[in-house]
């Protein structure tokens, strides 16, 4: 088990000046994930339940061993007593036994000793590298975020908290924090009469809407199969203002949101392995 992380990735400035009041800073209200994730720090129940197997096999082959040396005794006894008895194969079954059993302790010894080898650093970074390209998101950055505060990483850390919390006030975003452009989904403001918003080419970028959702949020998009729509109140004010164009939703695909999450992840794990870089 391991994992690792890196800097920091700004996202680019915004294109111009409307862009630029949507994507900057905190916004009280703005759309943002007020899910509650679990302490990455706390014991897995994998682990947990891999340990108590390994204790279960050890009884058991204490036990075997308790077993063996208690009938080799006896048959030792007996044949003391009638020496003429054919006692000599259970002797040498009582004796393999006693073999097999110290040569699995010999086996299971290494496997035991080398993740204790580990430090708890080296362990997150070898899981997050192992599983971090399968695993959900918001299941992988409770581990990066663990890992951050281990090496005292705080640029890092601060941008695992937006990703995972989001990046509003709660998730630590500050006014000099930008949403990155990696956030950012096309698709198409609607009016109450379901006509969408028709823009010049100049301004195409209104087609384009950067979320500040934390990923578990995101993640519960990309399981929809329907067209999704949310409504930004501060945004579609500034259309109104802006552009003098009444929208009332931004409609999307679910599709979008998966591309949203799997640039997500390749930035972890290109963070992942230049702390692993740097570490070793």
């Amino acid at each position: 088990v391991a994992c690792m992380v890196d800097d920091l990735v700004k996202g680019s400035e915004p294109r111009n000046r409307m862009r630029e009041i949507f994507t900057y800073g905190t916004v009280g209200g703005a759309p943002g994930n007020r899910c509650f994730y679990p302490d990455a720090d706390k014991p897995q129940i994998f682990q947990l339940y891999k340990r108590h197997l390994s204790e279960e096999m050890a009884v058991f082959v204490i036990l075997i061993e308790i077993i063996a040396a208690i009938v080799t005794a006896v048959l030792a006894f007996m044949w003391v007593r009638d020496p003429a008895g054919n006692y000599e194969p259970w002797t040498v079954i009582c004796g393999v036994v006693f073999a097999v059993t110290e040569i699995c302790r010999r086996i299971r010894t290494p496997s035991k000793v080398e993740p204790e080898s580990l430090s708890k650093s080296e362990e997150l970074i070898r899981w997050i590298q192992s599983y971090g390209h399968e695993k959900p998101l918001s299941q992988v950055l409770p581990r990066a975020l663990q890992l951050s505060q281990l090496l005292s990483l705080s640029d890092f850390e601060h941008w695992v908290r937006m990703e995972l919390l989001g990046y509003t006030q709660e998730g630590g975003m500050t006014e000099q924090d930008t949403v990155p452009e990696y956030r950012e989904i096309t698709g198409r403001y609607m009016d109450n009469y379901n006509r969408m918003l028709q823009v010049q080419t100049d301004n195409d970028f209104v087609n384009g809407y950067r979320f500040r959702y934390g990923v578990r949020q995101l993640e519960e998009f990309a399981k929809k199969e329907k067209m999704q729509n949310i409504r930004d109140e501060g945004f579609i004010e500034i259309l109104r203002r802006e552009l003098n164009v009444d929208v009332c939703r931004f409609c999307f695909s679910p599709t979008e949101i998966v591309g949203v999450l799997d640039r997500i992840r390749n930035h972890l794990i290109e963070k992942i392995n230049n702390i692993k870089l740097n570490v070793d």
